[in-house]
């Protein structure tokens, strides 16, 4: 196993997973790889009478790739590209694309090929797709940025030249917190339905266990590395910390209630773009009370997404506007 900084990533949809594909843009920030290959050394396992064992007679059972994205800006565009081989397929083209969890089916998602590239050496892997993302910001930590972050898994990483000339995605936006607005509704009622909360959301995280994870089987793969990507179930959940004032006195009497609440986080950007993350949620732990920030008294509210069954029955679902029409490639 073997972990290196990358000079650049990129990524292109598959037409059929696994089918590796040309990268089409490079994604926005840094990346790390991990090989996941096993090493297998049965001679040295059993020494058969020599000191140190025999380092002879090695193999690999199995093999994979994992790719660490790092805290990066988070981009509306970019956001598409990860809900599109972590949530749900939604390619486009559209200007508002939906991204709804699952009910009672796992939703079909897309994969991607990822390239990556270090200063001595390029690798493809194909059949990408994200087991784990996080969108977090802070208003008192690095000017407000919203942050996104990440996980990649894929097949075994292969020694190959990169897709040349290659961009970012087009007309990229960001977010900070200080645009971002929450709103809290009563269950039985559509997400985002009540007014902003003003002078209450000091910092917010999201972080999606999406499900999604290798599917290994006896399917004559010499490669060793797995058959198909498969779903076991989404896990979403985050914290918000908030000013302690009659509105967070309110959330913190349904957290200690076991109230469940309908959650709406809008991550603004400039003219339409916005992410609406609409979580059904429960405040699953006792909420943190008496932290300081600038002599203000703060509370902080873990919480815990999932579906919610009354009137207007919801799962957590995620939208996102773009400035116009887009089509995932």
């Amino acid at each position: 196993m073997a972990e290196k900084r990358l000079a650049y990533a990129q990524h292109g949809l598959e037409a059929t997973p696994g089918t590796a594909v040309p990268a089409t843009f490079k994604w926005l920030g840094d990346a790390m790889s991990e090989f996941l290959d096993a090493i297998a050394t049965p001679k040295r396992d059993s020494p058969g009478g020599v000191f140190g064992g025999i380092i002879e007679g090695a193999f690999v059972p199995e093999t994979g790739t994992e790719i660490v994205l790092p805290d990066t800006p988070f981009s509306f565009e970019y956001m598409v590209w990860v809900l599109n081989h972590s949530v749900k397929s939604n390619v486009g083209p559209l200007t508002t694309f939906p991204f709804p969890l699952p009910t009672t089916t796992p939703n079909t998602i897309k994969t991607f090929t990822y390239e990556y590239v270090t200063r001595t050496q390029s690798y493809q892997v194909p059949y990408c797709f994200i087991p784990e993302w996080e969108v977090h910001g802070d208003v008192n930590n690095d000017n407000g940025k919203v942050l996104l972050n990440g996980r990649v898994r894929g097949r075994k990483a292969v020694p190959a030249s990169p897709t040349a000339g290659l961009g970012y995605i087009p007309s990229l936006d960001f977010a900070n917190v200080n645009n971002s607005t929450i709103h809290f509704d009563s269950l039985g009622t559509a997400a985002g339905s009540a007014a902003a909360r003003t002078g209450f959301m000091k910092g917010f995280s999201i972080n999606n266990k999406t499900g999604w994870n290798e599917g290994r089987y006896g399917d004559g793969r010499p490669a060793a590395d797995f058959a198909v990507h498969e779903f076991s179930d989404y896990e979403i959940s985050g914290t918000v910390k908030a000013l302690f004032n009659a509105n967070a006195a309110t959330e913190l009497a349904n957290a200690r209630a076991g109230s469940g609440r309908i959650m709406a986080i809008k991550i603004n950007g400039n003219t339409s773009r916005v992410m609406v993350c609409k979580l059904p949620i429960i405040f699953d732990k006792a909420p943190k009370l008496g932290d300081e920030e600038n002599g203000l008294v703060l509370v902080t509210f873990p919480w815990h997404a999932g579906y919610s069954e009354t009137a207007t029955a919801q799962p957590p679902q995620f939208d996102v506007t773009l400035s116009g029409a887009t089509t995932v490639t």
